[in-house]
């Protein structure tokens, strides 16, 4: 059960009930009396264009304390799961946003208050929810520190009922046209995203954008070398929030719903708004958004996943790994 109107969790890959690599994020927001869900998730296991149903799931006791064959001490809760909708899974990876009443998710008569995590996972044609269901893999987000046995999910009394949800989902998505699809994943990250064409709104951004440089704290220059670009140059770079977002051209502002971003934001407090110069006699300007955090192959696998593919450390250094620096996207 949670308490909070806004938060965020990472997903993991399950195979045969274990739990294994980090796999994305899932985000729950309030907004008014409507609850958000949005998913960010990679499957390096697959590259095939997949379908994955999306499930919210309370949890209930156990008849015994046992996971995976496995006695335990600890109470062993049973997810009940709930529908909540389908994803597309592209190359292995995708990201979708479910919205549902607060206080009824899907009409289930309780509130998200009520929930414990989210489940993910592909559905076959047939809809099958059989034992051969299970065995493929499951991605799972825990909001609770529970004992969970995600193998009991799926039991008898239920099967039939998710199996007819699942068919529906998949008989729906044979007919939804790719470019559809694509279009309902751009307005849920960004309802209203207008052409970035006019005049009067660059010179309005580029005043904005000359603020925050003049009145936010400076963060040290960065090395430009580090952008791979072949151009020697460096970076001027502020703190900002997300909030600052909104004053950057409407284009850009699909950032600020953005799955990693919102976790590196929440966990080191600010953001790094940069602006790359090349030098005192070239007036090219380009400018990039960080999301701070220490290099990884685990951190460049996530980032990667939301957009953030190039990792700018804060000194420069041969050796990236352990480094503390930012994930970063080009702004427009």
């Amino acid at each position: 059960m949670v308490y909070w109107n806004r938060f965020i969790s990472y997903i993991y890959r399950y195979h045969d009930g274990y739990k294994c690599e980090n796999s994305g994020f899932a985000k729950v927001a309030k907004v008014g009396r409507t609850g958000r869900l949005t998913v960010g998730l990679r499957n390096g296991m697959n590259s095939r264009e997949e379908i994955y149903g999306v499930f919210i799931y309370r949890e209930t006791l156990a008849d015994e304390g046992a996971v995976g064959g496995e006695q335990t001490n600890e109470p062993v809760m049973i997810p009940l799961p709930v529908l909540v909708g389908k994803m597309r899974l592209r190359n292995g990876h995708g990201e979708e946003c479910f919205s549902f009443c607060w206080d009824d998710v899907m009409e289930s008569g309780r509130p998200v208050t009520a929930f414990a995590g989210i489940v993910i996972r592909r559905i076959q044609p047939d809809g099958n929810m059989g034992q051969e269901y299970y065995d493929s893999d499951i991605f799972c987000s825990s909001w609770t520190d529970s004992v969970i046995d995600y193998s009991r999910m799926w039991d008898a009394k239920r099967a039939g009922r998710d199996a007819e949800e699942l068919s529906e989902a998949v008989r729906e998505a044979s007919i939804t046209d790719t470019v559809t699809a694509e279009l309902e994943l751009e307005s849920c990250a960004a309802p209203a995203e207008p052409v970035c064409s006019d005049e009067v709104e660059t010179s309005e951004t580029g005043t904005a954008i000359d603020k925050m440089f003049e009145n936010y704290e400076r963060l040290p220059l960065l090395p430009g070398s580090s952008l791979d670009d072949g151009l020697d140059s460096v970076i001027e770079s502020v703190k900002i929030s997300p909030n600052d977002i909104g004053l950057l051209d409407m284009c850009n502002w699909k950032l600020g719903v953005n799955s990693f971003l919102t976790h590196g934001y929440y966990s080191y407090k600010y953001l790094m708004f940069g602006k790359v110069i090349f030098s005192p006699d070239d007036d090219r300007v380009s400018y990039i958004l960080g999301v701070p955090g220490v290099y990884s192959s685990r951190e460049k696998y996530l980032a990667g996943i939301f957009g953030f593919d190039r990792f700018v450390p804060e000194k420069e250094t041969h050796i990236k790994t352990g480094s503390f620096g930012y994930w970063i996207v080009d702004i427009r």
